[in-house]
């Protein structure tokens, strides 16, 4: 043959990865309700072990769906789960010093401007979120309100601020429960079992 018949193709490989965000606000919620849960008295929350179970749980869990998130390209998902899952390392790495008495603990001024900055942080993913769900929005909202408390207790030693905060954050954690387990069933079963009401229909 003279010619050369063939047809060149183009072929383009793509990594088709799962949904990370279960897992990432399974992740958040357990850290959450156990990080808020002993203020309000439910446990004494001073144990080692509730220390790591937040800071792997709520941190390195996170960071890791926060990271699949970025392959998916969900902005929302990389920035919230990469987010808190700093949040929660920082968290269990700064109480695990001070619990075996390396450091100090904190004061209430740090603690305070610790909260403040982050619930800056979660308002604009509340802003975000009205692209979203109507339960994803009451979830943001409830972190930031919880967050904004916590600050305001700890600059004024408002006990009852911070209980409040604790109190907002730990109904946080039972939406995202409700979230990642709507997500999980409804991507596997392809139908909508549990409803999360976006806001564009």
């Amino acid at each position: 043959m003279t010619e050369d018949t063939r047809q060149d193709h183009d072929f383009k490989m793509e990594m088709v990865i799962a949904n990370p965000d279960p897992l990432g606000l399974f992740g958040f919620a357990f850290a959450t309700f156990l990080g808020n849960a002993a203020t309000l008295g439910l446990y004494a929350g001073t144990s080692g072990q509730v220390i790591f179970e937040c800071m792997f749980l709520g941190g390195f869990v996170q960071l890791i769906a926060g990271l699949q998130d970025y392959k998916n390209r969900n902005l929302f998902g990389a920035t919230a789960f990469t987010g808190f899952g700093f949040f929660w390392i920082v968290f269990g790495v700064v109480s695990w010093l001070s619990y075996v008495h390396l450091i100090a603990p904190a004061d209430g001024a740090t603690i305070g401007w610790y909260h403040l900055m982050w619930a800056v942080f979660v308002f604009a993913l509340v802003g975000t979120s009205f692209a979203l769900t109507k339960f994803l929005t009451a979830t943001v909202i409830f972190v930031d309100a919880g967050l904004v408390l916590i600050a305001m207790g700890a600059f004024g030693s408002i006990d009852a601020a911070t209980k409040l905060g604790a109190a907002s954050l730990v109904i946080s954690a039972l939406l995202a429960l409700y979230i990642g387990l709507a997500q999980m069933w409804n991507l596997t079963f392809g139908r909508t079992v549990l409803p999360l009401y976006p806001w564009k229909s």
